[in-house]
């Protein structure tokens, strides 16, 4: 909680805002209060949960920009701080007395950089919690004055005392986390490895933002994020982003997972599989590549057997090298005669399989002892199905197009297939291939399995569809078909789709841009199946113009 009367220099009557707020209600109390003369408010008063920090922000001022942002993030990180978290963020202002809000929220950064002697309330309590730890079976300990010593070493520390304990610096360097324009997340953790964003109907009704949340957290910590997004489980939350602090482990997850199970995830990386290498983040993409996990529970027995994997050398990339280098290990070498007519690449297929060797994006891995699991090697075709939105530039009198186009509808456009089918046939990039769309999937163990999405139309029912193609390596699961849809529906919107759009199809009637995506409410993705299985009223008669 953090509640800031902001006023004009000379007056102490101001207006409070409780942060966080929303721009609106920050830019309505300077349009109030701040002028010409005094384009910054001062802080003339301020409540917090965090004690003491009152004493550093009064007297302190604030412009309607940068400063207003940074007390909104001061207000956001400590509703994401336990009550033990907000004392030792208190005992820290205490000790480093912070002179900006710049340095308020770098302090606020940093408290991975102290530590507190629990329960150590008072010089007394100080003595006895330093004797216990350096020196517990010590004959001498009952004869110390605890008072005596504990005062000593306060006297000998920056430290502080709060309700929690004692809080001192570790003495490492405090890390300068924030620059004075780009603030970092308000979960902002030194230690943590995965950043949430998640969001539920009950924290946005009095939260102009989302919930950051960092992981691995202690139950503590969860109990609380639960407490402030008004949910019994995480799980319910919608998860609007989540990043990894290290080489881009969040694509390589499986498609499905809790927020609860992955904070395990985490906490297990942490405390025994991540040395600080980059060599193993690497081997763990890899790992997590090729054994393809279906939930976090098998991509936890991936990591925990972590040394059972191996990556060859870079420069096999591959079956053609990985036979080169099996028959350079081997000690064989082929007759000049005969070397024109091996099948190098198929042997290296060959011995690819036989030894339970996988290709990935980070290189070729295999498992000592058990094989990593094979992916069928048929392919599986699917079709997903969306509505078409067409608007035609019609040519007047006088042959030239009309500045506002007409809606056209879908059962129209089938006169337009072929049209549209050559449009789309542009489209395609030569470094794309045959895998299409494919190659920009940002999941790792997706990418393996998906061999390729490629956009089309189709007709059916009388009207014209917009269909993805996709081909996989055995058929998806609901995980993977959602994260496929997912990124078809960014692609439509976004991506391939909102480029298409802009590039005009040539007909006789004049010029037609087609759309496979609409914000109003009528956008689907259906699979063949789901489309075709449903009573046609489903889709109402607005979709695509119909």
């Amino acid at each position: 909680m953090l509640n800031v009367q902001l006023s004009k220099p000379d007056d102490s009557q101001g207006e409070w805002v409780n942060f966080p707020t929303s721009y609106a209600r920050t830019k309505s109390v300077f349009d109030t209060l701040a002028d010409e003369e005094h384009p910054a408010l001062l802080i003339t008063a301020a409540e917090s949960s965090v004690s003491h920090l009152h004493n550093h922000l009064v007297g302190k001022y604030a412009d309607r920009e940068q400063n207003a942002l940074e007390l909104d993030f001061l207000a956001r990180r400590i509703e994401g701080l336990t009550e033990q978290e907000q004392d030792i963020l208190s005992a820290m202002l205490e000790i480093e007395k912070p002179r900006s809000l710049m340095e308020l929220v770098n302090l606020s950064c940093n408290m991975d950089k102290f530590v507190l002697y629990p329960s150590a309330h008072n010089e007394v309590a100080l003595g006895e919690y330093l004797l216990q730890v350096k020196n517990p079976d010590d004959p001498l300990l009952p004869y110390v004055d605890r008072e005596a010593y504990g005062r000593s070493h306060a006297a000998d520390h920056a430290g502080a005392f709060c309700e929690s304990g004692y809080v001192v610096r570790t003495g490492e360097a405090l890390k300068p986390v924030y620059d004075g324009k780009h603030l970092p997340d308000p979960a902002y953790d030194a230690n943590g490895l995965f950043l949430l964003r998640l969001y539920s109907s009950h924290y946005a009704d009095g939260h102009p933002n989302t919930y950051s949340l960092s992981l691995p957290a202690s139950e503590e910590k969860l109990a609380l994020a639960r407490e402030n997004l008004g949910v019994s489980n995480l799980d319910e939350c919608s998860l609007i982003d989540l990043h990894c602090s290290i080489g881009e482990l969040e694509n390589h997850l499986p498609c499905s997972y809790g927020i609860e199970e992955l904070n395990g995830f985490a906490a297990l990386l942490k405390d025994k599989v991540l040395d600080g290498t980059e060599e193993t983040v690497e081997k763990l993409c890899a790992a997590l590549t090729a054994e393809m996990p279906d939930n976090i529970r098998d991509a936890s027995w991936v990591a925990k057997d972590l040394r059972f994997y191996t990556l060859l050398p870079e420069d096999i990339e591959t079956p053609l090298d990985y036979a080169h280098h099996v028959l350079q290990e081997a000690d064989i070498f082929i007759d000049d005669e005969i070397q024109d007519f091996v099948d190098y690449e198929g042997f290296g297929k060959y011995r690819m399989l036989r030894d339970g060797v996988v290709q990935t994006v980070h290189g070729m891995v295999f498992r000592e002892g058990d094989h990593i699991r094979q992916i069928p090697e048929e392919l599986t075709t699917m079709k997903l199905f969306s509505p078409l939105y067409p608007q035609l530039y019609e040519r007047n009198e006088w042959g030239s197009l009309e500045s506002e186009p007409v809606t056209m509808g879908a059962d129209e456009l089938c006169g337009y297939q072929d049209e549209i089918l050559a449009a789309i046939e542009r489209e395609n990039l030569q470094e794309e291939g045959d895998r299409g769309l494919a190659v920009y999937l940002r999941n790792e163990l997706l990418k393996r399995k998906v061999f390729s999405m490629n956009p089309t139309v189709e007709e059916w029912n009388g009207r014209l569809w917009g269909v993805l193609e996709v081909q996989s390596y055995g058929p998806l699961s609901d995980a993977e078909m959602k994260a496929v849809k997912d990124e078809w529906s960014g692609q439509e919107s976004d991506g391939w789709g909102e480029g298409f759009e802009q590039r005009e199809i040539k007909i006789d009637a004049g010029e037609l841009c087609v759309s496979f995506w609409s914000s109003d409410g009528s956008f689907f993705i259906r699979t063949e199946q789901e489309l075709k299985n449903e009573p046609e009223q489903r889709f109402g008669m607005k979709m695509g113009g119909i």
